[in-house]
C-alpha cells in the first residue's frame, strides 16, 4: 500500500510517520551468498540457464588450456602464460577480438579451433 502526502498531512490524518527499526544489521558471508545464488540457479525454472553457464565456463577453461600449450605468438618457441591465454580465450568467445594475438601463423588444427 502506498500513501501520498506531506508529513504534516499524514500526521493530521493520524498516520504515523516514524519508521520501525529494522533490528540489528546482519552480515552474510560471501560463501553463503554464493551458495544461495547457486541454489537459485539450480531451481527448476533456471536449470537450463545453469547448464548453459556451466558449459560456457567449461568451454572457456578447456580453450584456455589449449591456447596455453599450443599457441605460440609470432610462431616462436614461447607459450602464452595462463593469464594471457585466459584473456585471449575470453576476448575470442566474447567476439571482441582486439587483435592482440592472431591465429594466422598457427598450425591448421589451432586455426580451426580459433574459429569455434
Amino acid at each position: 500500500m502506498a500513501v501520498l502526502g506531506t508529513l504534516e498531512e499524514l500526521r493530521e490524518t493520524g498516520i504515523s510517520t516514524t519508521r520501525p527499526s529494522d533490528g540489528p544489521a546482519r552480515s552474510v558471508s560471501l560463501v553463503r551468498r554464493l551458495r544461495l545464488q547457486v541454489g537459485i540457479a539450480l531451481e527448476e525454472g533456471n536449470r537450463a540457464l545453469a547448464v548453459v553457464a556451466a558449459l560456457l565456463f567449461l568451454l572457456i577453461g578447456a580453450a584456455t588450456i589449449v591456447v596455453h600449450f599450443a599457441f605460440r605468438p609470432d610462431a616462436g618457441q614461447a607459450h602464452l602464460g595462463f593469464l594471457s591465454s585466459l584473456y585471449f580465450t575470453v576476448e575470442t568467445v566474447a567476439t571482441v577480438g582486439y587483435g592482440d594475438y592472431s591465429f594466422s601463423k598457427q598450425s591448421p588444427w589451432l586455426l580451426a579451433s580459433g574459429i569455434c
